[in-house]
């Protein structure tokens, strides 16, 4: 698993998830090499990042931020703008 900059918490959250998850799709596809799947997509994940080709995780050139009727920013419902 990946080192990302995570709190203590929100680490130990992601490792008990990713433990979890794993254990249970092990569990209900008992004939699939589930190991050999986290390998290849973990080492195609790797090399995707490595060429900063997740182009879904950079951020937009237009700011989805609206302003209301007041000039502020935010994200406003209909009947609040």
């Amino acid at each position: 698993m990946h080192a990302f900059p995570f709190s203590n918490i929100e680490g130990r959250y992601i490792r008990s998830l990713h433990s979890y998850l794993l254990s249970f799709v092990k569990r209900t596809q008992p004939l699939v090499d589930i190991d050999s799947q986290q390998l290849e997509a973990e080492a195609e994940f790797n090399r995707i990042w490595e060429a900063r080709e997740m182009t879904e995780w950079e951020e937009s050139s237009g700011s989805k931020v609206q302003a209301n009727g007041n000039g502020l920013s935010g994200v406003w419902c209909s009947a609040c703008r």
